[in-house]
């Protein structure tokens, strides 16, 4: 894949450093995606919903940006791969 396949199917750079990349997924907002994600892995419905209320509180933004660096599948680019991911005006989680 290249950098600009990164961008255009919507990835965002979460991590300099070791080249990390997420997304949410396709037909999702980054509320509802993170608060799928936090169902499957909460332990109990008492954990869940604690959960659920404290991220009823968060922003869109900030509920997307969660989710890309906690729960979301992560893709390691190479480095020519981050090249063209920056070229192409990739954005940053």
């Amino acid at each position: 894949m290249t950098g600009q396949q990164l961008v255009a199917q919507g990835y965002m750079q979460i991590s300099r450093k070791y080249r990390l990349f997420a997304r949410i997924p396709d037909g999702k907002t980054g509320k509802q995606a993170l608060l799928e994600a936090s169902r499957a892995a909460c332990v109990n419905e008492k954990h869940y919903e604690v959960a659920r209320e404290w991220m009823s509180k968060m922003s869109e933004h900030d509920a997307a940006r969660y989710y890309r660096r906690v729960y979301a599948p992560h893709y390691e680019a190479s480095i020519q791969q981050m090249k063209e991911f920056k070229a192409a005006d990739g954005k940053t989680a």
